[in-house]
Protein backbone atom coordinates (compact mmCIF):
# COMPACT_ATOMS: atom_id res chain seq x y z
CA UNK A 1 0.00 0.00 0.00
CA UNK A 2 2.86 2.87 0.81
CA UNK A 3 4.81 2.14 -2.39
CA UNK A 4 1.18 2.54 -4.63
CA UNK A 5 1.00 6.18 -2.75
CA UNK A 6 4.98 6.64 -3.19
CA UNK A 7 4.37 5.82 -6.91
CA UNK A 8 0.93 8.07 -6.98
CA UNK A 9 3.00 10.76 -5.54
CA UNK A 10 6.15 10.24 -7.51
CA UNK A 11 4.16 10.56 -10.26
CA UNK A 12 2.13 13.37 -9.52
CA UNK A 13 5.92 15.09 -8.25
CA UNK A 14 6.99 14.37 -12.20
CA UNK A 15 3.81 15.92 -13.97
CA UNK A 16 4.15 19.13 -11.59
CA UNK A 17 8.16 19.21 -12.81
CA UNK A 18 7.24 18.85 -16.58
CA UNK A 19 4.17 21.21 -16.73
CA UNK A 20 6.21 23.75 -14.91
CA UNK A 21 9.21 23.19 -17.22
CA UNK A 22 6.92 23.66 -20.21
CA UNK A 23 5.37 26.66 -18.43
CA UNK A 24 8.71 28.22 -18.60
CA UNK A 25 9.61 26.92 -22.34
CA UNK A 26 6.58 28.99 -23.36
CA UNK A 27 7.61 32.14 -21.74
CA UNK A 28 11.18 31.63 -22.60
CA UNK A 29 9.35 31.26 -26.25
CA UNK A 30 7.22 33.90 -25.90
CA UNK A 31 9.31 36.93 -25.32
CA UNK A 32 11.42 36.04 -28.67
CA UNK A 33 8.37 35.22 -30.65
CA UNK A 34 7.47 38.38 -32.59
CA UNK A 35 4.26 40.33 -31.65
CA UNK A 36 2.87 42.09 -34.83
CA UNK A 37 0.35 44.87 -34.22
CA UNK A 38 -1.74 47.71 -35.33
CA UNK A 39 -1.94 51.07 -33.24
CA UNK A 40 -4.04 53.83 -33.85
CA UNK A 41 -2.17 57.29 -34.33
CA UNK A 42 -3.85 60.48 -33.65
CA UNK A 43 -5.71 61.41 -36.95
CA UNK A 44 -6.90 58.04 -36.77
CA UNK A 45 -4.21 56.22 -38.82
CA UNK A 46 -3.66 52.24 -38.16
CA UNK A 47 0.06 51.94 -37.73
CA UNK A 48 1.40 48.53 -38.25
CA UNK A 49 4.10 47.83 -36.07
CA UNK A 50 6.45 44.71 -34.46
CA UNK A 51 8.15 43.97 -30.85
CA UNK A 52 10.84 41.17 -30.41
CA UNK A 53 13.27 40.51 -27.79
CA UNK A 54 13.13 41.97 -24.29
CA UNK A 55 15.42 44.11 -21.98
CA UNK A 56 15.41 47.78 -21.56
CA UNK A 57 16.23 50.14 -23.03
CA UNK A 58 13.55 49.25 -25.62
CA UNK A 59 14.95 50.49 -29.19
CA UNK A 60 12.71 51.95 -31.61
CA UNK A 61 13.32 51.76 -35.29
CA UNK A 62 12.09 54.46 -37.78
CA UNK A 63 12.59 54.38 -41.30
CA UNK A 64 12.85 56.97 -44.06
CA UNK A 65 10.50 58.74 -46.71
CA UNK A 66 9.64 56.31 -49.06
CA UNK A 67 11.06 52.89 -47.04
CA UNK A 68 9.11 50.76 -44.82
CA UNK A 69 10.22 48.58 -41.53
CA UNK A 70 12.41 46.00 -43.44
CA UNK A 71 15.14 48.86 -44.38
CA UNK A 72 15.93 47.74 -40.43
CA UNK A 73 15.89 43.56 -40.46
CA UNK A 74 19.47 43.11 -39.86
CA UNK A 75 19.33 45.29 -36.94
CA UNK A 76 16.04 43.91 -35.55
CA UNK A 77 17.74 40.38 -35.96
CA UNK A 78 20.67 41.95 -33.84
CA UNK A 79 19.78 44.07 -31.09
CA UNK A 80 16.65 42.08 -30.61
CA UNK A 81 18.67 39.45 -28.78
CA UNK A 82 19.01 41.96 -25.86
CA UNK A 83 16.48 44.08 -26.05
CA UNK A 84 13.13 44.68 -26.76
CA UNK A 85 12.99 45.81 -30.19
CA UNK A 86 10.27 48.11 -31.58
CA UNK A 87 10.23 48.23 -35.64
CA UNK A 88 6.66 50.08 -37.49
CA UNK A 89 5.77 51.85 -40.51
CA UNK A 90 5.06 55.03 -40.83
CA UNK A 91 1.54 56.10 -42.15
CA UNK A 92 1.14 55.88 -45.55
CA UNK A 93 4.56 53.79 -45.66
CA UNK A 94 4.70 49.77 -46.13
CA UNK A 95 1.77 48.12 -44.57
CA UNK A 96 0.47 51.17 -42.44
CA UNK A 97 -2.55 52.89 -43.64
CA UNK A 98 -3.52 56.91 -43.46
CA UNK A 99 -6.19 59.15 -43.01
CA UNK A 100 -3.48 61.70 -43.17
CA UNK A 101 -4.67 65.12 -44.43
CA UNK A 102 -1.27 66.66 -43.97
CA UNK A 103 2.09 64.48 -43.77
CA UNK A 104 4.14 66.79 -41.25
CA UNK A 105 7.06 65.40 -38.94
CA UNK A 106 4.83 65.99 -36.00
CA UNK A 107 2.32 63.88 -37.63
CA UNK A 108 4.91 60.72 -38.06
CA UNK A 109 6.06 61.29 -34.82
CA UNK A 110 2.48 60.66 -33.62
CA UNK A 111 2.69 57.71 -34.64
CA UNK A 112 5.98 56.56 -32.93
CA UNK A 113 4.68 57.95 -30.42
CA UNK A 114 1.17 55.84 -30.30
CA UNK A 115 3.26 52.72 -30.73
CA UNK A 116 5.55 53.14 -28.12
CA UNK A 117 2.62 54.06 -25.45
CA UNK A 118 0.60 51.08 -26.58
CA UNK A 119 3.79 48.49 -26.31
CA UNK A 120 4.24 50.32 -22.67
CA UNK A 121 7.88 50.67 -23.21
CA UNK A 122 9.10 53.08 -20.17
CA UNK A 123 12.51 53.47 -21.42
CA UNK A 124 13.08 53.87 -25.39
CA UNK A 125 15.85 54.57 -27.54
CA UNK A 126 14.61 56.65 -30.70
CA UNK A 127 16.66 55.82 -34.06
CA UNK A 128 15.58 57.37 -37.53
CA UNK A 129 16.93 57.07 -40.89
CA UNK A 130 17.00 59.93 -43.10
CA UNK A 131 13.56 61.75 -42.64
CA UNK A 132 13.01 59.46 -39.67
CA UNK A 133 15.79 61.72 -37.63
CA UNK A 134 13.34 64.67 -37.92
CA UNK A 135 10.74 62.06 -37.32
CA UNK A 136 12.01 60.86 -33.77
CA UNK A 137 12.82 64.43 -32.81
CA UNK A 138 9.36 65.12 -32.80
CA UNK A 139 7.98 61.81 -31.06
CA UNK A 140 10.67 62.35 -28.62
CA UNK A 141 8.69 65.72 -27.48
CA UNK A 142 5.56 64.04 -27.43
CA UNK A 143 6.84 61.44 -25.51
CA UNK A 144 9.11 63.37 -22.77
CA UNK A 145 11.03 61.49 -19.87
CA UNK A 146 10.46 57.87 -21.29
CA UNK A 147 13.07 58.84 -24.21
CA UNK A 148 17.22 58.08 -23.15
CA UNK A 149 18.36 58.67 -26.36
CA UNK A 150 18.04 59.53 -30.00
CA UNK A 151 20.18 58.00 -32.61
CA UNK A 152 20.03 59.82 -36.20
CA UNK A 153 21.22 57.88 -39.09
CA UNK A 154 22.43 59.29 -42.22
CA UNK A 155 20.16 62.35 -41.47
CA UNK A 156 19.62 65.94 -41.18
CA UNK A 157 16.90 68.34 -39.26
CA UNK A 158 15.55 70.56 -41.63
CA UNK A 159 12.19 72.56 -41.60
CA UNK A 160 10.38 70.52 -43.81
CA UNK A 161 6.77 71.61 -42.62
CA UNK A 162 8.05 75.66 -43.59
CA UNK A 163 8.68 75.42 -47.06
CA UNK A 164 9.83 78.67 -48.59
CA UNK A 165 6.37 78.76 -50.18
CA UNK A 166 3.48 76.86 -51.77
CA UNK A 167 4.52 76.93 -55.55
CA UNK A 168 8.09 75.59 -54.38
CA UNK A 169 6.09 72.83 -52.98
CA UNK A 170 4.43 72.40 -56.27
CA UNK A 171 7.54 72.89 -58.00
CA UNK A 172 9.10 70.03 -55.73
CA UNK A 173 6.11 67.48 -56.19
CA UNK A 174 5.43 67.88 -59.95
CA UNK A 175 7.76 65.67 -61.39
CA UNK A 176 6.60 62.95 -58.63
CA UNK A 177 3.19 63.54 -59.86
CA UNK A 178 4.49 63.20 -63.44
CA UNK A 179 6.38 60.61 -63.45
CA UNK A 180 7.32 59.04 -59.72
CA UNK A 181 9.88 56.35 -60.61
CA UNK A 182 11.62 58.46 -63.32
CA UNK A 183 12.05 61.76 -61.16
CA UNK A 184 12.86 58.88 -58.13
CA UNK A 185 15.41 57.47 -59.92
CA UNK A 186 17.23 60.89 -60.51
CA UNK A 187 17.39 61.83 -57.11
CA UNK A 188 18.43 58.59 -55.78
CA UNK A 189 20.93 57.30 -58.01
CA UNK A 190 23.64 60.12 -57.48
CA UNK A 191 23.57 59.07 -54.12
CA UNK A 192 25.09 55.83 -54.50
CA UNK A 193 28.68 54.43 -56.14
CA UNK A 194 28.51 52.52 -59.18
Amino acid sequence: MKSTNYNKWMACLAMMVILTLAGCAATVQDYKRPIRATAESADGSLIVYGVRGQGEPTIVFVHCWTCNHTFWDAQVDYFSQHHQVIWLDLAGHGESGSHRQRYTMQAFGQDVAAVVKQVGARKVILVGHSMGGPVVVEAAKQLGDRVVGIVGVDTFYTPFEYPASQEAIAAFVKPFETDFHGTSDKMLHPMFTP
